[in-house]
Order: structure tokens, then C-alpha cells, then sequence
């Protein structure tokens, strides 16, 4: 899910399966594991709505905007079907570049 309207026909029209909502990713059964790389004011929400819906989380740091936020996550993270995890984003991780493979099995999967 992108909230930018065009990123969205972009990523349609190269083929991948977009979302309409958060909830529409939270909610399918098939999705794992969610990345959040958003704005930083909204990691913290973003992480509540993933573990909430039972789903593995992979944050980008900084995950929240103060200490005591984080300390609520990982609180609610301990009670989660969901793991919590926190990364510094970047295309030469090979976690990412794994969850990227993963996401294109999937999209093929699904055409």
C-alpha cells in the first residue's frame, strides 16, 4: 500500500498487486511480514496496526520519537502473535533483498 495515488498506478502497471488500504494489507492472510519505511512520526502507529493484526513487523529506525514510545512497543510487541524487529533500511541489506525476492514470488504467484 502507498498512499501516493500515482505511485499506485505505476506499481499496477508493472504488474504488482496493490493494495487499496493498510487494512486490505493487514488483513490478508497471506502477508507475513510488513516492513514500515514511512515517515518517522509514523512509525509508531503504523507498527501498533502490524502486530495488532498478527503480522511479523520490520521497522526502519528510528522507530519512534521518543524512548517511552518504544517501550510501549515493545510492551504490546511481547504480547503480539507478530515478531518485532528494528533495521536501518537499505537496498543492500539481504533482509530486504530477501523480502524482495519473497514479495516477486508472490506477485507471480498471484498473475
Amino acid at each position: 500500500f502507498d498512499i501516493s495515488e500515482h505511485r499506485r498506478e505505476v506499481a499496477t502497471e508493472q504488474g504488482y498487486y496493490v493494495y487499496s488500504s493498510k487494512e486490505e494489507l493487514l488483513f490478508d492472510p497471506d502477508i507475513d511480514v510488513v516492513i514500515i519505511a514511512a515517515t518517522n512520526d509514523a512509525h509508531k502507529q503504523l507498527v501498533i496496526d502490524a502486530l495488532n493484526a498478527g503480522k511479523n513487523v520490520l521497522c526502519e529506525k528510528p522507530v519512534t520519537m521518543t524512548s517511552a514510545d518504544l517501550e510501549e512497543l515493545i510492551e504490546l510487541a511481547k504480547h503480539s502473535k507478530g515478531v518485532f524487529t528494528v533495521d536501518q533500511n537499505g537496498r543492500t541489506k539481504t533482509l530486504l533483498r530477501c523480502a524482495v525476492v519473497l514479495n516477486r514470488e508472490k506477485s507471480a504467484n498471484r498473475m
